[in-house]
């Protein structure tokens, strides 16, 4: 059924999505979330729907419109500043680390780390570097982890009305929309380095995944070496100045 309804998700990017914005009251960070607009919906109230055909539309409605709002939702966090939570931070982290132990990078990894977490100026420029870097990849995380959500979902269009409520529905879809964040993403990534990982460690073998390890490594290393590059950038500058004020300072 999703298949057959690729042209119309591809024809319908005109579509948005809905956000829901709150700040933290520990911290003032702003919250985004995403949440599908059903505005466009024929119906868009369930507690209407009383048939189980009435039901699967809805649903085939819902997982269509949901997947084109959440690529558009993706894309455009990317250039909004929107801080990461702790357990993101660590699943960047966890990215690095098993990076290392596949390809044998700490010296570059731990650099990344350093340039993640450190409270220097640069802090959040670095950070934006490789989460941009890394971000094709969190977006085929997310499709992964929707892809077999919906699946699962999908399974229920033979239920009744009864066996299978539009309460249930409600809630598995609320679980759907969840999963369109850059967290599910970066969880997904971290399974399939892992996956990797295990995979060399039992038999080194060439790995076929649909998250790349190597263009996690790729991406990696180029933001590290532009950060280290920029740090030299700005030792240098640091010097030259006080180089001129020590000559200013003996006139």
């Amino acid at each position: 059924m999703r298949k057959k309804n690729t042209l119309i998700l591809l024809s319908a990017l005109f579509f948005s999505a809905c956000v829901h914005q709150n700040i933290d009251p520990d911290t003032s960070k702003v919250i985004s979330n995403f949440s599908t607009n059903k505005n466009t919906f024929i119906t868009s109230k369930t507690h209407l729907i009383n048939t189980k055909e009435a039901r699967n539309n809805y649903l085939n409605n819902f997982l269509i419109n949901s997947d084109m709002q959440c690529v558009r939702y993706l894309t455009q966090s990317q250039t909004i500043p929107i801080e990461s939570s702790s357990e993101e931070e660590g699943l960047y982290m966890a990215i690095f680390d098993t990076v290392s132990l596949i390809f044998g990078t700490k010296q570059i990894t731990d650099t990344a780390k350093r340039a993640f977490k450190t409270t220097s100026p640069e802090r959040q420029e670095n950070k934006t570097a490789y989460k941009t870097a890394l971000s094709p990849e969190v977006l085929k995380g997310v499709r992964i982890a929707r892809a077999r959500s919906a699946k699962e979902i999908e399974k229920h269009q033979n239920d009744s009305i009864k066996t299978y409520t539009t309460s249930m529905l409600n809630t598995d879809l609320a679980s759907y929309d969840k999963q369109c964040s850059e967290h599910a993403g970066l969880i997904e990534i971290n399974k399939a380095l892992k996956l990797a990982q295990n995979r060399i460690m039992q038999s080194p073998q060439p790995i076929e995944n649909k998250i790349d390890p190597q263009k996690i490594k790729k991406s990696v290393e180029k933001v590290t070496k532009e950060v280290e590059q920029k740090k030299l950038s700005i030792n240098k500058v640091i010097l030259e100045t006080k180089i001129k004020g020590d000559n200013n300072t003996s006139i």
